[in-house]
């Protein structure tokens, strides 16, 4: 045994010399080899790699380099913008509240059914088109907005200061907004316009083949990403010539009530219809104090969202006999605030059906008749502040998602254009039931900013 184990320690020796001589021998060769090899690796690896960028380039995304034509630039402030609100930009604030209600009241005129839309978003879209558009243009959106031209600094300060206050006042609320310009990449845009929404709107600015067939995916992929995938499309996937530009404002809110409702207290309950017919509805139901207030035509009751009750969904019901257009009818910000400021805490069962609402509308022809009609025409309009083409617009179109459940509260939108004691006596509590139609806001409480609002006749 032993003599057999020296023998294969021996022949393990002559090996390992055999090899090493051969090494030795031939170190040049192999060497060469060995570079080799890895050359024509490395060049294969970096074809593959750049076909595969180039594929990806193609497949999942349509934007190119803009046509910049490099005019002045202004200079930005930005320790300006942590400041508080002005007196002035109160006032800008309390104009778009005014423009909300009145854009609700068009919007409710013509419709028969639910209607929710987010006024936020609207203001938002308009402000940017403002900041591109000059002359009579100019006037007529900022008019609509209860402003006028002088007015467009303070606006588009108001709306940097509020976009920074809404998405840092609280970690409870899951807030986004999202602004972004795709233009037609061959059209040339000046990099002042381009640097504003950049700078004031934190917004994107690219340009993009329309002609493209990933030009619509590679905007809806945006509209995913922004809405926390509620909504998906907005475009139609594929070329959107003869498009020239889209621009548009996407805004996200998931955010939990600050005394929420049990599941196991949601139970099904009637609801009264517009019409007087009645349904069976999921009806959330709890007992808790919040703010109540008493108006002329109907009733409010303020639920207060997230851990710091920053915001609130304010609900109106009209008081007996009187209807919902009624009360839409007689809706301006000056009896809206003066209502609320009336609230009072009160103990108060409340019941709240439990509700989804999915709209779609074009908002053209509500923004003629709040004047705005030049931007529209083909002849007329003047966006001029975006570049030297001769722009219009053909169409503007929201599209909303809310969902009001045990949880909180989960709203989207997307706003663009063409071109949620023991041992003692249980105490008394008032009755708020939201089981006929109702009106409702969804607003910061510090600002007043309106972010939501919408009518539920019909559930």
């Amino acid at each position: 045994m032993k003599i057999h184990i020296l023998y294969q320690i021996k022949h393990m020796i002559l090996v390992t010399l055999d090899i090493w001589r051969f090494i030795e021998m031939n170190k040049i060769t192999l060497l060469a080899a060995t570079l080799l090899l890895l050359l024509i690796y490395a060049c294969s690896d970096d074809m593959d790699t750049t076909v595969a960028h180039s594929n990806d380039s193609i497949l999942s995304d349509a934007t190119r380099a803009l046509t910049i034509i490099d005019d002045r630039t202004n200079e930005y402030d930005e320790s300006r913008y942590s400041e508080p609100l002005t007196a002035e930009e109160n006032a800008i604030g309390d104009a778009l509240s005014d423009f909300a209600f009145r854009f609700m009241k068009h919007v409710a005129a013509n419709a028969d059914s639910n209607v929710c839309v987010s006024p936020y978003s609207i203001d938002i879209l308009l402000s940017m088109l403002a900041a591109g558009a000059a002359g009579n243009t100019q006037e007529e959106i900022c008019n609509a907005m209860g402003l006028s031209s002088a007015d467009a600094s303070a606006l588009h300060l108001y709306n940097k200061k509020l976009a920074l206050l809404l998405c840092e006042q609280d970690t409870s609320l899951a807030m986004n907004i999202a602004n972004a310009a795709w233009m037609q990449y061959t059209m040339p845009v000046y990099r002042s316009y381009q640097d504003f929404i950049t700078h004031i709107y934190d917004g994107i600015v690219k340009g993009i083949d329309f002609n493209d067939q990933q030009a619509g995916q590679t905007i809806n992929n945006w509209c995913t990403k922004q809405t926390n995938g509620l909504i998906n499309q907005i475009v139609e996937d594929g070329p959107l010539t003869p498009v020239q530009l889209i621009m548009a404002n996407a805004v996200y809110l998931n955010a939990p009530w600050t005394s929420g409702f049990s599941e196991h207290s949601t139970s099904t309950e009637t609801f009264t219809q517009e019409n007087g017919t009645t349904s069976m509805v999921p009806m959330m139901t709890q007992k808790s104090c919040f703010k109540k207030a008493t108006g002329d035509l109907y009733d409010i009751l303020s639920m207060p969202i997230g851990t710091k009750a920053d915001m609130s969904m304010n609900i109106a019901m009209p008081h007996a006999g009187v209807s919902l257009n009624s009360c839409l009818e007689s809706l301006n910000t000056k009896t809206w605030r003066s209502t609320l400021e009336g609230s009072e805490n009160m103990n108060i069962e409340l019941k709240l059906p439990r509700f989804d609402m999915d709209a779609k509308m074009n908002l053209v022809s509500i923004l003629r008749s709040l004047g705005i009609k030049s931007l529209f025409d083909v002849e007329t309009a003047d966006l001029s502040a975006i570049s030297p083409s001769h722009l219009f617009i053909s169409m503007i179109e929201q599209d909303t998602k809310l969902n009001v459940k045990e949880r909180g509260i989960e709203a989207t939108a997307v706003t663009f254009c063409y071109i949620l004691t023991a041992g003692e006596d249980e105490p008394y509590y008032h009755s708020f039931h939201a089981d006929r139609p109702f009106f409702f806001t969804i607003e910061d409480n510090t600002t007043g900013a309106i972010l939501f609002m919408g009518a539920v006749r019909n559930l």
